[in-house]
């Protein structure tokens, strides 16, 4: 800037003397003869990544409540006391009581023999053969009859169950299952003055061996004989 200025004197100093006027514009006069009046620079802003960002504000999750303290439980023997003190009538257990006659109450309908009135318990799956026909032959002559499994009903105590729901006329039993199954043995009952004999409460035919009847024909008749005599009435 400075070298252009030196050499636009120089110039006008050749071109024109000591004394000699030079014309110009007015505005131009007043361009060199005013005061020199500095000019703002625009600025511009600074790129994005140079902005200040604004303060970022952290908003916290209010504190929870703190959770009020639960006493611990009073010792079992307080507790006794403290009942046995309001009501002296109650009767405590220190383990839960049994359920299994509920629950065998409550399953008791999967014992149910649909219609029948007697019932042939076989224990043995040699005499099944025996059972099977003996009950056919009550079916169609004398009353509605069922053989029951009652090797599963012994395995899984399900006597109660069985007993509960069926009302039976009769019920046959092998007699060397007597004493042999405890659980079965449990419902046995006999009158001394009647020499009756019964499965809780049911009346009861006990039978000897299949064999027995297959092999003795006169055996076989007399076990017909009896049942047309206490299933005809």
């Amino acid at each position: 800037m400075h070298k252009l200025i030196e050499d636009t004197l120089l110039y006008i100093a050749e071109e024109y003397g000591p004394g000699e006027q030079l014309l110009v514009s007015g505005a131009l006069c007043s361009y060199f003869s005013g005061p020199q009046v500095k000019r703002e620079e625009k600025r511009l802003p600074p790129p994005v990544a140079m902005q200040e960002k604004p303060p970022v504000v952290r908003v916290e999750a209010p504190a929870e409540p703190p959770k009020p303290l639960v006493p611990p439980p009073a010792p079992r023997h307080e507790l006794r006391s403290l009942v046995a003190r309001l009501a002296p009538h109650w009767k405590l257990r220190d383990s839960p009581p049994d359920d299994s006659l509920a629950r065998e109450i409550a399953t008791a309908w999967k014992e149910k023999l649909k219609g029948a009135e007697v019932a042939l318990l076989s224990f043995d799956e040699r005499e099944l053969s025996f059972y099977t026909d003996l009950a056919k032959a009550i079916h169609t002559r004398l009353k509605k009859a069922s053989v029951v499994d009652a090797g599963r009903l012994e395995t899984e105590k399900r006597w109660g169950a069985f007993f509960r729901a069926n009302s039976l006329t009769l019920l046959l039993c092998p007699s060397q299952a007597i004493g042999k199954y405890p659980q079965l043995t449990g419902y046995y009952l006999q009158k001394p003055s009647t020499a009756e004999t019964f499965l809780n409460n049911t009346p009861a035919l006990l039978l000897s061996a299949a064999s027995v009847y297959q092999q003795d024909v006169a055996s076989k008749r007399a076990l017909w004989n009896t049942l047309c005599t206490r299933l005809s009435s």
